[in-house]
């Protein structure tokens, strides 16, 4: 009957109802007979709703069988003559999606140039969405942190998925460049993290709180492996920001710093140097008082304490000012 249903609509040529039906009958009738059937028609639907339905059928197949489909979807949408629109779009989503399925069988050749030469085009934001996801994946297969790390963020506030929540709150932590996390707390799917000791780990991580990532040492090492000691000092870093976000003099001393994180003079003095490098912390140290003096540090969202604490302060100025105002009349 449904197949039947689907005949009669492709004789009828009602295009948008027969894809449709195509995507209605997915799951009930067998998937090769359905796409031979889409297959026969396919140059004679409108280029967008065929994009969607090789979409979907690229879901539905294996990799190989997917990557052959959508190839023949591209093909079919470039040599379309019943429209005039060039339709890019449509285009680079059946490519995106191809590609993504290329990586996932492991045939990353070609993959990160298209990957530049995609960069820098105006895409919607579905669009956009997948191209972050794939340049996600395929960052991910080559082991290059930093880059999968920023398409992970990337499709993550786009999609606003929560599935990959746990891995983008590891990689928060390995990267070597990222520190705003306060930010990575304020996404939506935060809260319903599946990892919930991998949370209570990067909640200590944003507060610098290295005495407590010591006490889950066995999780910490399980979950980092070799990099523990590499995420370890940056715990020792974001301590240090934190230290320095609350003196209002912009200045305190290196014993300061040793006894509140219960390091040496020579680890103290390494983490503030380490700060320097990486841009996290604008400043000096003076040898002789042994302080360090800063002017600014990395710009980062703010935790609802830190906001808190930022209002009494600007309420105490606020009453310095009015209290000169008042003298000077």
């Amino acid at each position: 009957m449904e197949f039947d249903r689907i005949r009669e609509l492709q004789r009828e040529r009602k295009w948008m109802q027969f894809c449709c039906a195509i995507v209605d009958s997915m799951d009930s009738l067998p998937t090769d007979k359905v796409l031979n059937i889409f297959l026969e028609s396919a140059g004679q639907v409108h280029p967008r709703s065929s994009c969607e339905v090789f979409l979907m059928f690229s879901e539905r197949l294996n990799p190989e069988d997917g990557i052959r489909i959508l190839a023949i979807g591209e093909e079919i949408i470039r040599n379309t003559i019943l429209y005039s629109e060039p339709f890019e779009v449509e285009k680079m989503l059946l490519e995106m999606k191809r590609c993504l399925l290329l990586v996932e069988i492991n045939d990353l050749k070609g993959i990160e140039k298209k990957l530049f030469e995609w960069k820098s085009l105006k895409m919607p934001k579905n669009v956009r969405t997948m191209y972050n996801l794939l340049g996600f994946k395929l960052y991910q297969k080559i082991r290059n942190i930093e880059a999968a790390f920023t398409h992970l963020l990337k499709y993550i506030n786009l999609s606003e998925s929560e599935d990959l929540m746990d891995t983008l709150v590891e990689y928060a932590m390995l990267s070597k460049e990222f520190f705003n996390y306060t930010l990575i707390t304020s996404l939506p799917g935060f809260n319903k993290m599946k990892n919930r000791e991998l949370k209570e780990i990067f909640i200590m991580f944003r507060e610098g709180n290295v005495k407590g990532l010591e006490k889950r040492y066995n999780k910490f090492t399980e979950i980092f492996g070799s990099y523990a000691d590499i995420v370890k000092e940056k715990a020792y870093m974001i301590a240090l920001i934190n230290i320095c976000f609350l003196e209002v003099e912009k200045k305190v001393s290196v014993k300061k710093i040793e006894e509140l994180l219960e390091i040496s003079n020579k680890m103290a003095i390494y983490i503030v140097l380490k700060s320097f490098g990486l841009g996290l912390i604008s400043g000096w140290i003076d040898g002789e008082e042994g302080t360090l003096y800063f002017d600014s540090l990395i710009p980062r969202a703010l935790q609802k304490e830190e906001i808190v604490k930022l209002k009494e302060k600007y309420d105490v100025w606020e009453k310095k000012v009015h209290e000169v105002i008042a003298m000077l009349k």
